[in-house]
């Protein structure tokens, strides 16, 4: 059986595709800019948990508490808490677990507050010192790494779009 061969009579344009080098250069720069992104909110989500975990504490009474579970919630399962601290003379009503999260979407995820609070472990909440009527019970929103992860998952990408970039920008100097 014979090999069948294929010949192209057309001269390419030998390299000087500008289009296509300038869609890479473009390509390259959104890329980046939206992997920016990533980072962005995770130094961001960072830095805010250890700005709370700076915060100072006040001995605080946990009043009432229960878990708020409803079809279409979201999170499905939401913590309501009420304590009272007293701060530089004040007293203040308090009714945040996490300054930024409402509740978690699985039930045994809140295990650890329930015992806590069944415990009677909850014994100081953190204070925002510029406006005392901002208080949680937990700074750090899940985890400190989740930032941390976020921001190096951000990075991994910006480094891929810098690469489709320079190869954009190379691709320019070459004949």
């Amino acid at each position: 059986m014979g090999t069948i061969r294929f010949r192209s009579h057309h001269k390419g344009t030998g390299g000087t595709n500008k289009g296509g080098k300038f869609f890479l250069i473009l390509f390259g720069l959104v890329w980046t800019a939206f992997s920016c992104v990533f980072v962005v909110l995770g130094v961001k989500s960072t830095f805010s948990d250890v700005e709370r975990s700076s915060w100072p504490t006040a001995p605080c009474v946990v009043e009432n508490f229960g878990v708020k579970s409803k079809r279409g919630l979201d999170p499905a399962f939401q913590p309501v808490i009420q304590y009272s601290y007293r701060w530089e003379g004040t007293y203040y009503t308090g009714t945040k677990v996490w300054q930024d999260k409402k509740g978690v979407e699985d039930y045994h995820d809140l295990a650890e507050l329930i015992d806590f609070v069944d415990e009677g472990k909850i014994s100081e909440c953190y204070i925002n010192p510029e406006s005392p009527a901002e208080a949680v019970i937990h700074p750090v929103n899940d985890t400190e790494w989740g930032g941390i992860v976020f921001a190096i998952f951000g990075g991994f990408f910006v480094l891929i779009g810098l690469g489709i970039l320079t190869m954009g920008i190379k691709s320019f100097s070459k004949k």
